[in-house]
Parts: structure tokens; sequence; C-alpha cells
């Protein structure tokens, strides 16, 4: 609470695994943009994880509410 009003707000995560194999930051930085804009498209609240080797997105967990 903030001056006795409530104060709602979800997050969305996107997150990305590093290698010895990792090409580069930019490489890097996109895996983690693709992941955080899957995690806003599947809804509130939630962590996607994009993966070094095969490029795949996945949700790393079930979103709980805050």
């Amino acid at each position: 609470r903030w001056s006795g009003e409530k104060i709602a707000f979800t997050i969305s995560i996107g997150v990305a695994q590093i290698s010895e194999k990792t090409e580069s930051v930019a490489a890097i930085m996109e895996r983690v943009d693709s992941a955080l804009y899957a995690a806003k498209s599947a809804g509130r609240n939630r962590v996607v994880v994009g993966h070094p080797v095969s490029g795949s997105i996945r949700p790393h967990s079930t979103p709980t509410p805050l």
C-alpha cells in the first residue's frame, strides 16, 4: 500500500542461459528479448527461458498470483 492505496502490478521476465558456445552479446540479447515477449504473450507473472543450444523458448514456471 502507498498512502492507503493498494498498488497492483504484474511482471514478465525473459532470461537466457550463457555457455562457452555463446556467440556474442547480441545473440544473448536476442534470446532474452524473444523470451521476454513470449512471457508477455503468455500472460501475466511469467518467466520464460531462451535456451542457447536449441534456440527454443519455453515457460520456466507456472504463474503464481502475487
